[in-house]
């Protein structure tokens, strides 16, 4: 719902809100004493956040991660109504490399709450720029993990990976007047004819006659927001006129200047210009000493978000322990506000889940994701972010409590300070008082296809340095080639933290080709990392018994670099189908064994710390993993039985880390109607483990039932069943089945 009223009692009003809504977090979060000890669901989220901003050919939607995940490919590959996105995690040590033999394949659905956090789906932020409907990942389907985002109708867009390796940027193509679309595409506003649209004009125009600027702004505001049409060039003129005869004069030259990037030449543009020096002209003659009656500036409120809840069971059967059961109940709220005058845009976000264990024991827990404010001055050109949120930005990696400022001094160059305290989720939350500052400057376009940043960002704990580090990203995209390199280097260890390199050639309409390189440190260098296997839940104990240059000298040790290498090609035989192929080269290095600190100089008197030693004096030693080579192909399918059906079929082999690994997979994506969905999935694993010369067979089958109702209301449901079969070594033959039922309610 929408207000309209002056620019100081909407801006109390949504002050007052966000005051309100500060108080429920503080109320939520102390009325909830029961936590559990390990937050798993929190823990493993994956989508941090969405950001949607206006560039001059194109809306740029960029999608956070809460972890590393590396942009792949996508399809359809130039337009569509569903874009699914593939996506690559780092490559890991494998924490036992004889349980759960069969690899990554099926440990997908071991823990409920990990699996609920493995589907998860994200409501974008209000915004009238783009027909996002909503983003979805999946990291537990054959071929994934995939991030799927589904459109009102079918648009036009770029993909490309973001900062850090940890984003996705997605460019939503605009021509002369609005989104571009695909021809033959459907949905609401899509689907309007050249009669209907010819209808609008013409009550706009009568609107504009009786000077009625109010309903001729509301309709060219709707018109706008259409796919570019035969009227698009003259409301965007329009639109203007008419905010400048209400008086909106700052929205006005708004207006007239997007209009001036859109359309450089002919009569209209001579006739905007014209209107630009007018008002120029205007606000620089002296003021009349009359006093003058100031129109009264439009205002909106608009309040929207959603609740969702997902139920999921496993029931698992094994040859030793029978069968037993786990369930739990998630609930999600995601709420938004947006204030906006002809200067400011002020936005609060909040977003909280809950995790209900119903079966298998475990805690309540409550856990607050997001709550902050963003305000924006369009005509000042800075913003500011103050509350709980997250970024991806200025080397600053996850959540945190704090502000973050930014002032744009320059066209197409922009100035960001942060500052806060890192806010991981309730497992880590307490290991000490961790405080941070940092600043970047961002560029765009400062050569022809060029863009980048730079930052520099220093955390501490407990008077000593967390994290000292600089980086940037630098990118280039023209036609033909494309190049993205992030890096990060910590100056306190003098170490690089991670390298992060994509260079693509497009050879042809039809071929690409993209290779991808990754360097890290896992884990990343942190002092705070030094906790690490030592008992303590508080940085300023192991100080107690440790020195700084010990501290950190164990941090040193603890950390492998890890490396992986990916050859993909992408070959589009039409817009409806695909084949792709890669080849991933991956390693760890190895690590020393290493004493613990809390074990140094044990002292008598201390009975915990002698019985926590006795037998437990150091972390083992872990060898070099790999090299793992891993080969795959896929083939998708786009409008093959019916239209918007998809279908990806694909294969994978990989061999290294002393196992070997084979999977074949067929999923498909069936819409039944308007409002229906049904994708059936099945999945067939091997893997040869060298260390105990077992073999596992893996098994799996699902299908999945989606539902929308009245646009606001969706409901998706899916049963799963899978089996691990096993000859030689000690592993026990199971089966598992897995429910799951969530609905989404839009408001």
């Amino acid at each position: 719902m929408v207000a309209h009223h002056g620019c100081t009692a909407g801006l109390a009003r949504v002050m007052i809100v966000v005051v309100l809504g500060s108080l429920g977090i503080i109320s939520a979060n102390a009325a909830s004493t029961v936590k559990s000890e390990k937050t798993t669901i929190a823990d493993e989220a994956v989508l941090q956040g969405i950001q949607i901003s206006e560039k001059d050919t194109a809306i740029e939607l960029q999608v956070d991660f809460a972890q590393t995940l590396q942009y792949l490919r996508h399809f359809p590959p130039n337009a569509g109504e569903i874009l699914q996105i593939q996506l690559q995690a780092p490559v890991e040590r494998p924490k036992d490399d004889t349980a759960d033999a069969a690899g990554s394949s099926n440990a997908n659905i071991k823990d409920s709450a990990l699996a609920t956090a493995k589907r998860e789906s994200m409501l974008p932020p209000g915004n009238d720029l783009v027909p996002l409907v909503n983003v979805t990942y999946e990291g537990d389907v054959p071929g994934g993990p995939f991030l799927t985002l589904r459109f009102r109708y079918a648009v036009e867009y770029t993909v490309t990976g973001g900062p850090g390796g940890r984003s996705v940027v997605i460019s939503v193509k605009k021509d002369a007047g609005g989104l571009k679309i695909r021809a033959g595409a459907e949905g609401d506003q899509a689907s309007l004819s050249d009669q209907k649209l010819d209808e609008m004009m013409e009550e706009i125009r009568q609107a504009l006659a009786r000077d009625d600027h109010g309903r001729a702004i509301q309709l060219l505001s709707k018109l706008l927001q259409l796919p570019s049409n035969k009227h698009s060039q003259e409301a965007k003129e329009l639109i203007g006129v008419a905010r400048e005869k209400k008086g909106q004069i700052a929205r006005a030259k708004l207006e007239y200047q997007e209009y001036l990037r859109l359309y450089t030449e002919g009569e209209g543009a001579e006739r905007v210009k014209n209107r630009l020096a007018s008002i120029d002209l205007a606000q620089v003659e002296p003021r009349e000493k009359l006093k003058e009656v100031k129109p009264k500036s439009n205002a909106e409120i608009d309040t929207f978000g959603r609740f969702s809840q997902r139920y999921y069971q496993d029931i698992t059967n094994t040859d030793t322990s029978g069968t037993s059961s786990r369930s739990s109940l998630t609930s999600f709220l995601n709420a938004s506000s947006r204030y906006r005058d002809d200067e400011y845009d002020l936005r609060g976000f909040f977003n909280a889940h809950d995790v209900h264990p119903m079966q298998g024991g475990g805690k309540d827990e409550f856990e607050v994701n997001t709550a902050y404010v963003d305000i924006k001055n369009r005509l000042k050109k800075y913003s500011s972010v103050v509350g709980l949120q997250s970024t991806n930005k200025g080397g600053i990696f996850g959540r945190f409590i704090g502000a973050q400022g930014s002032y744009e001094f320059l066209p197409k160059y922009e100035i960001t300070a942060t500052v806060g305290k890192p806010k991981s989720f309730s497992s880590g939350d307490d290991v000490g008082d961790r405080t941070f500052y940092g600043t970047s400057l961002s560029v765009g376009s400062f050569v022809e296809n060029w863009d980048g940043n730079a930052y520099y960002v220093q955390q501490d704990i407990e008077g000593i340095v967390d994290r000292q580090a600089v980086g940037g990203d630098v990118r280039y995209a023209d036609k033909t080639y494309s190049m993205f390199a992030s890096v990060d280097y910590d100056m306190s260890y003098q170490v690089l933290n991670l390298v992060f390199l994509r260079a693509g050639w497009k050879a042809n309409e039809q071929t690409r080709i993209d290779v991808n390189y990754n360097i890290r440190q896992q884990p990343l260098i942190f002092t705070s990392s030094a906790l690490q296997s030592e008992g303590y839940t508080k940085f300023k104990d192991l100080q107690a018994v440790a020195s700084e240059a010990e501290i950190r000298d164990k941090v040193r040790s603890v950390s492998s670099l890890s490396r992986m290498l990916t050859v993909s090609a992408v070959y589009d035989i039409d817009q409806n189908n695909q084949i792709n192929a890669d080849i991933t080269r991956s390693s760890i290095d190895g690590k020393p064994a290493v004493v613990l600190l809390r074990c140094l100089r044990p002292d008598p008197t201390d009975t915990a710390t002698d019985a926590f030693c006795q037998g437990n004096t150091t972390i083992a030693a872990s060898d070099k993993y790999g090299p793992d080579n891993s080969y795959s192909v896929q083939y998708i399918a786009s409008n093959y039985f019916v239209e918007r059906d998809i279908h990806i079929i694909g294969g994978r082999f990989s061999n290294g880390g002393g196992r070997a690994q084979t999977s074949l997979s067929l999923s498909s994506r069936f819409p039944y109607d308007e409002q229906w969905y049904i994708g059936p999935r099945i999945r067939l694993d091997t893997t040869q483990n060298d260390a105990d010369n077992s073999k596992v067979t893996h098994p799996a089958a699902s299908v999945k039932v989606d539902y929308r109702w009245k646009k606001t209301v969706s409901f998706e449901a899916e049963l799963s069943y899978d089996i691990d079969k096993y000859s030689g070594g000690n592993n026990p033959n199971s089966s598992r089945t897995t429910i799951y039922f969530g609905y989404d309610v839009d408001f």
